[in-house]
């Protein structure tokens, strides 16, 4: 790490990076802040989460869109090892059942525009047609069932119903477009890609690529391409809704609050998706993530085969199952455990836990019902086939899993 005026000692357990000026002033006045530095030419904002001990460290990016994005977190996640990266900031609305102010939280988030392709139309040659692809991501299991169960539990509703109140009592807006309740949350998907989306038309082409949808933004998939093939780290996208993706995006920006002030309802927005995340990092059962370096990681970094590269992850499993499919699953697991420790004598050391959770059954996943991988699901092996080889198929996709040098990382396509 570059010299860093005098913040070597500093230790953040929370990466937070914001795309626009604008969003971060808004952001850095919700913050207790302790003081800025630079490390190789990017600067960052040391703060306190309201309320609590958790420290973290604050970048700005210079530019919208997915590159930015990513350079931002990987330059977080190398200089300070943070486990948690938070994106937040403002989306558009996909879902017009959903009132501005209101907050997204990323259940899934989706590259709408990876290896998309536009064609002439042959009904209207004056108009293109758009053929999206896509590649999505999703948090950990951990994360995902703690956002969806924040309003529900009895340690934290009254959380969630205060944060509501406040946004209520907060809000700034002026009749008759002052909104009559408190913001709400909604855990769902959100579209993520390098255009600034003002059209109708252009939304329901992305609302047919994924109907659950909820909000598209510019800066999702790109800290996701750097957050996820990091062990240990995982990504929180919080974004509060200031338009609907439309014409109408101008006016909406032109709205005054009660001093006067422009673009009222992107300050509502970014300020309701902040007091949201901070409320849930200040709560003792946040689900932080530990990060585990190289040598410290079953199956992962060292000189073996099997603890780098692709050969040598799929040796010790591919072994494994021969013996698993001739002489039934304790064979196997002996014979996998045994070549991976031949190769790599560090797997001897007892595992530290990564992103992944276990069934009973020992399959890699996710648990809470949402599998990180999309093709490796609990709807792909039988509930009883009959055999120890078939369930043994499914200890060596674990396997697989715990070896991936990608960690937590789904490029699964949509």
């Amino acid at each position: 790490m570059a010299e860093s005026t005098g913040n070597r000692d500093l230790k953040p357990k929370v990466g937070m990076v914001v795309a626009l000026g604008e969003e971060f002033r808004y952001v850095m006045a919700g913050l207790d802040r302790l003081g800025d530095f630079e490390v190789n030419q990017r600067v960052y904002y040391r703060f306190r989460v309201p309320g609590s001990d958790v420290m973290g460290v604050l970048t700005a990016m210079d530019e919208m869109g997915l590159t930015e994005a990513a350079v931002a977190v990987k330059d977080l996640v190398h200089e300070f090892k943070v486990s948690l990266v938070a994106l937040v900031g403002t989306a558009a609305a996909l879902d017009d059942d959903l009132p501005l102010g209101d907050v997204v939280i990323a259940s899934e988030i989706v590259d709408y525009l990876y290896q998309a392709k536009v064609v002439d139309d042959p009904n209207n040659p004056d108009s293109p047609e758009y053929r999206l692809a896509g590649t999505n991501w999703k948090p950990s299991a951990d994360l995902l069932r703690y956002v969806r169960n924040f309003p529900r539990r009895e340690a934290t509703e009254s959380l969630a119903e205060q944060w509501t109140r406040d946004g209520h009592t907060g809000c700034r807006i002026a009749e008759p477009e002052r909104p009559d309740e408190g913001p709400q949350y909604h855990v769902a998907p959100v579209a993520s890609g390098n255009m600034v989306i003002g059209s109708q038309a252009f939304k329901k082409v992305i609302k047919a690529h994924n109907r659950k949808l909820a909000a598209v933004e510019m800066e999702a998939g790109g800290a996701a391409l750097a957050a996820y093939p990091q062990d240990g780290v995982d990504l929180i996208v919080v974004r509060g809704l200031s338009d609907r993706a439309e014409s109408g995006k101008t006016a909406t920006d032109a709205t005054r609050d009660l001093d006067g002030l422009r673009n009222a309802w992107r300050r509502y927005a970014v300020g309701n998706a902040l007091r949201l995340l901070t409320t849930m990092l200040a709560d003792p059962g946040f689900p932080w993530l530990t990060r585990h370096e190289p040598e410290q990681r079953r199956g992962r970094g060292g000189a073996g085969p099997v603890g780098g590269g692709l050969q040598g992850r799929m040796l010790g499993p591919a072994l494994g199952l021969a013996a698993g499919l001739t002489a039934g699953y304790g064979l196997g697991h002996r014979v996998a455990d045994d070549v991976a420790r031949e190769q790599d004598p560090a797997q001897d050391q007892p595992a530290e836990p990564v992103h992944e959770t276990q069934d009973q059954g020992g399959q890699g996943g996710q648990g809470d019902g949402e599998p990180r991988h999309r093709d490796r699901t609990a709807e792909d092996t039988p509930d009883e086939v009959g055999t120890n080889a078939i369930h043994h198929l499914g200890d060596l996709t674990a396997l697989v899993d715990r070896t991936d040098a990608g960690g937590g990382f789904d490029a699964g396509l949509v």
